[in-house]
């Protein structure tokens, strides 16, 4: 598939995702989204464990309207009440989020955060920032690996690719600059340069995906190639999880989680850890699945009590 070819399929099926997909029905999409608004007033960094900075009060009311379980109201009608708050600059209370990414995921959604438009715009002009982006740069990947470029093309026209891509997730971007990373080694013009640069860029995302540079040891470069991409990779990761330091990772908001504390729980009972993940597995093992296949956009939470 050529670039121009996948870049007009993918903003296609992308925008239908964009609108189609209810609001914060992706995965910790409402963090993000906090966090994207604190990325574009200039609130980079977390100050002490979970960020906390005072939002615009329509964005804060935006929220409210899009989470509420009381009255019970259709999406639709949701949409309705929030589409007609207006930017004002009044701002609200301090709201806690978490912070454990780098701003650099949210530098598309930030961008948007930043200009006096109503809520609803910034969210979905956040959203459609975000898919302008990774369709941008899954078209480099493919154009600097043509003879794999059909296969991130299927990858990223994947429902569950196309369901992140379009949200303000930071993980878009993640994933894409690791495909994009990917793609410069399978190249067969290698550029050291730029896949030294693809490779601090996805460090600079998600530190997990550090495991990623691994593959320049069975790609065909000169050592000393390989230690430049190695050390630009480390240093974007060294980046992310100094930000990470200063922040923390939450899964419900208000909730903050303890890496060292847990392992430390393991260690003294590794049984009965044992016991909790298996009778996990068991209990959450079809949510799971549905998870790694995806819901095709349909990621919906229950509106009524």
């Amino acid at each position: 598939m050529s670039p121009r070819l996948f870049v007009a399929v993918a903003l296609l099926l992308g925008i239908a995702y964009v609108f189609v997909t209810p609001p914060f029905a992706v995965p910790d999409e409402d963090n993000h989204f906090w966090r994207a608004v604190a990325v574009g007033r200039g609130r980079l960094l977390a100050t002490r464990g979970l960020d906390s900075m005072p939002m615009p009060k329509t964005v804060e009311e935006f929220t409210w309207v899009i989470e509420r379980t009381s009255p019970a109201e259709t999406l639709s009608q949701k949409l309705k009440v929030a589409a007609a708050l207006r930017h004002d600059g009044r701002m609200g209370h301090p709201i806690r989020f978490a912070a454990w990414y780098s701003p650099f995921p949210y530098v598309a959604t930030g961008l948007v955060a930043a200009l006096p438009l109503r809520p609803v715009i910034v969210f979905y002009g956040g959203r459609i920032a975000n898919l302008l982006l990774a369709v941008l740069l899954i078209a480099l990947a493919i154009r600097a690996a043509p003879e794999d470029g059909s296969i991130f093309a299927a990858a990223a026209l994947l429902p569950m690719s196309l369901y992140e891509l379009a949200s303000l997730s930071a993980d878009a971007a993640t994933i894409v600059l690791a495909w994009l990373f990917t793609a410069l080694l399978l190249s067969s013009r290698r550029r050291p340069p730029l896949i030294a640069l693809a490779g601090f860029a996805s460090g600079l995302c998600k530190p997990v995906y550090f495991l990623i540079v691994l593959l320049i040891f069975v790609t065909p470069l000169r050592w000393r190639q390989r230690f430049a991409i190695l050390g630009a990779t480390a240093i974007g990761t060294l980046l992310a999880l100094a930000a990470a330091q200063r922040g923390a990772y939450n899964p419900r908001r208000g909730l903050p989680v303890d890496a060292g504390a847990q392992l430390r729980c393991i260690a003294s009972d590794p049984i009965h850890f044992a016991h909790v993940m298996l009778h996990d597995v068991a209990t959450n093992g079809r949510f799971y699945l549905e998870e790694l296949i995806g819901r095709f956009g349909a990621n919906r939470r229950k509106t009524s009590p």
